[in-house]
């Protein structure tokens, strides 16, 4: 299947600090070969660093069929901070095919006289960036050559809330599990102590000593409480199910962003179960 990301176990080259924990990242190739000037890929991929190297040691060694003999490539652009793999796949899919996406037809910019297909893609993808439901996820976008680097659309600004990063996507700053621990017993909205069986709490990113909160508690707060200045005004008149961001409850001066605490709190649950299972061997042992 072309653009099918192989997972080899036996690659040397992939060391124990480039794992990425929750990585799922949509990336745009372009062709330095003469013979294939200009031509772009767009893809999906859980670790950049890996795929770029398939995608230039042929379809025997992972990469795609369409990038296979018309290399080098460079990996030029990266969007991720997708909740999940199915989330980005259905971006790359929307990406890839505009014109048959039932969210980007309708308002898909025709492509200008001697506009390349890489400058045509980025317009593209800054319509998709301020179109639902991508508009309301915790996206950054990085450019991974910079000598790239340029405004995505002259009309279409992406939203104030998915930064633009330069430079390569390092393992240490994406997502990767910390310590936090709770700064109390008690969620602040709703006065419950969290038992030992229920799950991590949601945390203030500002550490304020009260802040923080059930999954669910947090929610209704922040679905129920208008979204910040950052937002288009139109979306202070729909109801979400899933919240973007609001003011801490506990200290009103963080603005929290829900998919950043999302990240975090996986990031924490997994570092928590892990611990729980490597004390659970040293019992047995």
């Amino acid at each position: 299947m072309d653009g099918f990301e192989c997972f080899d176990d036996d690659d040397d080259d992939v060391q124990e600090d480039d794992i990425q924990y929750f990585f799922y990242g949509c990336y745009i190739l372009l062709s330095l070969n003469p013979k294939f000037r200009g031509k772009t890929y767009i893809g999906f991929t859980v670790n950049p660093k890996r795929r770029i190297r398939q995608h230039n040691s042929g379809c025997l060694k992972g990469g795609a069929k369409s990038t296979s003999g018309k290399g080098p490539w460079e990996m030029v652009l990266i969007v991720h901070g997708f909740p999940n793999a199915i989330s980005a796949l259905r971006f790359e899919w929307a990406w890839q095919n505009p014109k048959l996406s039932r969210r980007l037809k309708d308002s898909l910019p025709v492509k200008k006289p001697r506009e390349s297909s890489f400058d045509y893609r980025l317009r593209v993808l800054a319509l998709m960036l301020c179109s639902g439901p991508w508009n309301r996820l915790g996206l950054t976008v990085q450019w991974l050559k910079q000598s790239y680097a340029r405004n995505l659309s002259e009309n279409l600004v992406p939203p104030l809330h998915m930064p633009i990063a330069f430079g390569p996507v390092e393992a240490n700053c994406v997502d990767k599990p910390s310590t936090t621990s709770k700064v109390s017993g008690l969620c602040h909205l709703c006065g419950v102590p969290f038992s030992v069986d229920s799950s991590l709490p949601l945390i203030c990113p500002a550490s304020c000593p009260l802040g923080q909160w059930h999954l669910l508690c947090l929610a209704n707060y922040m679905t129920s409480t208008s979204d910040s200045p950052s937002s288009h005004s139109y979306q202070k008149h729909i109801s979400y199910l899933i919240p973007l961001s609001a003011p801490c409850p506990a200290c009103y001066e963080a603005e929290l962003l829900w998919p950043s605490l999302i990240k975090s709190w996986r990031s924490r649950t997994k570092t928590s179960k892990d611990t729980n299972i490597s004390n659970s061997l040293e019992t047995h042992l």
